[in-house]
């Protein structure tokens, strides 16, 4: 019987680093997956309004009255993007897909660009939240989190536990 519960500690312990490094990763998006809805289209909305923005992410730009002024964006390192005939770059890091546009709009109307500029912003490659999945797991990786993500979720995603997940012997 002694034996048994030494077997099931070494199993709890060889799990505890890949844990450690999920829980933090996954504790960087907060905890609040129970009170948003389960649809597709539930989760779709979830990930444009909740997501922040950072260095790295691509994003599509559309400005209605400024087609050349519309397009793809990679946020740099400092978190802003330089749109042209823009005369400073717009910080992007830290703002939702929402708050971008109307900082956008803002900068357009504060350069005498446009009167009321129609912008919109879409994430379209997520880049700065990522999480490392490794140890015993089928597919050790970086995997980029575009959503709020439970600890199993990041598990799936690296192709689950390997079957000798948690023999020590």
């Amino acid at each position: 019987m002694q034996s048994h519960y030494r077997r099931s500690y070494k199993t709890v312990r060889s799990w505890l680093p890949i844990l450690a490094v999920l829980l933090v990763a996954v504790a960087a998006f907060g905890t609040s997956e129970q009170s948003q809805p389960a649809s597709p289209a539930g989760t779709v909305q979830r990930v444009a309004a909740d997501y922040t923005i950072g260095p790295g992410d691509v994003l599509t730009v559309t400005i209605g009255d400024s087609p050349e002024m519309s397009g793809k964006y990679r946020v740099s390192d400092s978190g802003d993007i330089a749109l042209p005939l823009l005369p400073e770059p717009v910080k992007a890091q830290g703002l939702t897909s929402l708050g971008l546009s109307k900082a956008i709009a803002a900068a357009l109307k504060k350069a005498d660009l446009l009167r009321d500029p129609m912008v919109s912003v879409f994430v379209e490659e997520f880049h700065s939240r990522n999480v490392t999945v490794l140890g015993a797991v089928a597919k050790p990786s970086v995997y980029p989190l575009d959503r709020p993500t439970t600890l199993l979720e990041v598990i799936s995603l690296a192709g689950g536990p390997t079957a000798t997940a948690g023999n020590t012997e």
